[in-house]
C-alpha cells in the first residue's frame, strides 16, 4: 500500500488537477465535493482520487461532466498511453 503522499495504480492526474481546481474555484473543501457533488462518503472519494482505488466508469463520467475534461484524457487514450 502506498505511504501518505504517494499514489495508487488508478492514479489519474487529469481527474485529480480537475477536482482540485473545481474545488478551488467554488471555494469548497474535498469532503464537501465528494458528499456534496460525488455523494460517497469522503475517505471513499479520497482512496479513489489518490488511485489507491479505481473510480467506477459512471463516477468518471460524472466527474468529466462536472469539472470539463474529457473521458478520453481520463482513461489516457488522448495521449497514447495505456490505461
Amino acid at each position: 500500500m502506498p505511504r501518505i503522499g504517494e499514489t495508487g495504480e488508478f492514479y489519474r492526474p487529469v481527474i485529480d488537477d480537475a477536482v482540485l481546481a473545481y474545488t478551488a474555484v467554488h471555494r469548497i473543501n474535498m469532503d464537501d465535493f465528494a458528499r456534496d457533488v460525488m455523494g460517497m462518503a469522503p475517505g471513499t472519494f479520497s482512496a479513489k482520487r489518490r488511485g489507491l482505488r479505481e473510480f467506477s466508469l459512471g463516477e468518471t463520467a460524472k466527474l468529466a461532466r462536472i469539472t470539463g475534461f474529457s473521458l478520453d484524457e481520463a482513461v489516457c487514450l488522448g495521449d497514447g498511453g495505456a490505461a
